[in-house]
């Protein structure tokens, strides 16, 4: 994002349609091997290369390609954000057992630094482990 807030220079504009050039590229791939998957791969590559493939071969690949060039290529942080299936798997595989990076309330109220911890403790009060580093944050 930081790249994009500059001005448009040629170099810039060269690197962007490098970039998506690369892009196109690997979901080409990626929908010509979905293809393939489905069919006598070298016979429909060399019907492909003389352009004798039958027309849904074709749209097959536009297809996949334009979805895989859309989703991956050009709504990367979006298909993450709103789109990965991950969170909700790991949520559904998460128990008691799971080690989970989370912050308990029980070791860690009230909040105070190290040598004021160690000052309430000497008094007989109860002080929590939280040192307010912020690291249950940051995960």
């Amino acid at each position: 994002m930081k790249a994009d807030s500059g001005p448009m220079t040629a170099r810039r504009a060269g690197r962007r349609v490098l970039k998506h050039a690369i892009w196109l590229m690997i979901a080409w791939w990626t929908g010509g091997a979905w293809v393939l998957y489905f069919d006598d791969a070298p016979t429909l590559v060399r019907n492909l290369a003389t352009f004798q493939a039958p027309a849904i071969a074709y749209v097959w690949i536009a297809i996949l390609t334009a979805s895989t060039y859309l989703l991956a290529g050009y709504m990367r942080e979006q298909v993450c954000v709103y789109m990965c299936p991950w969170p909700r798997i790991q949520a559904a595989l998460t128990d008691e057992w799971a080690l989970n990076v989370t912050y308990k309330y029980d070791r860690g109220e009230p909040r105070c630094s190290v040598k004021k911890a160690f000052d309430i403790r000497a008094l007989g009060d109860k002080a929590g482990d939280c040192i307010d580093c912020n690291q249950c944050v940051a995960v």
